[in-house]
């Protein structure tokens, strides 16, 4: 059984990638009105990982210590990049196997969590996340669920030390009821597929 929620159970899991969080998106959008899609970027999510939370994250479900220390040491391992050694008090090791996993235990905690305990509660109508990795987008059934949910992830992430990257994080109107009206709906991408109500 996986600790992971199935709203981000594709990344870094056996069996699962990015197709189907592609599917499971599409048959949402297409199953279910939606009103607006938040099109999140969390800005340089990789780099911006606390250790010391990440720490204290991974310390709720491993009590191995040997193992910790280990984790401690790589994190102060550093990172060689254009002929020079940089070590950071934050981010997870670009290139190395166990970084990507880090970072989706992560945003686990911070994000996934954090949706399905408290967001979902607080929405009027439907609302359903799909993440891969550091890519997130949000569905929302109400507009102003889509505005205060967009407004709480950026609270959120600032508990955590990260943040929304502003210039990229977007509402995108995308009801399939408006297109019908003939209103202009958006278009986003996710995972390198672009999604349009045409």
């Amino acid at each position: 059984m996986s600790l992971f929620l199935d709203c981000s159970y594709y990344g870094f899991s056996p069996g699962r990638g990015c197709h189907d969080a592609v599917r499971a998106l599409y048959q949402h959008l297409y199953q279910h009105e939606v009103q607006a899609v938040i099109d999140v970027d969390v800005a340089g999510y990789f780099d911006s990982i606390d250790h010391g939370l990440l720490l204290e994250i991974l310390r709720e479900k491993i009590n191995d210590t040997r193992l910790l220390r280990y984790l401690v040491r790589l994190f102060k391992a550093g990172v060689i990049a254009e002929g020079e050694l940089r070590i950071s008090d934050e981010g997870v090791p670009q290139g190395s196997l166990c970084s990507p996993v880090l970072a989706n235990i992560f945003a686990h905690y911070v994000i996934d969590m954090w949706f399905e305990r408290t967001v979902k509660r607080h929405c009027a109508g439907r609302v359903a996340m799909f993440r891969y990795g550091d890519d997130v987008v949000v569905c929302c059934q109400f507009e102003k669920d889509a505005k205060r949910v967009r407004e709480a992830l950026g609270k959120r992430l600032a508990r955590y030390r990260l943040c929304l990257n502003e210039r990229k994080t977007r509402l995108v109107p995308f009801s399939r009821r408006a297109r019908q009206r003939g209103e202009r709906q958006g278009v986003f991408d996710f995972l390198g597929f672009t999604f349009y109500r045409g």
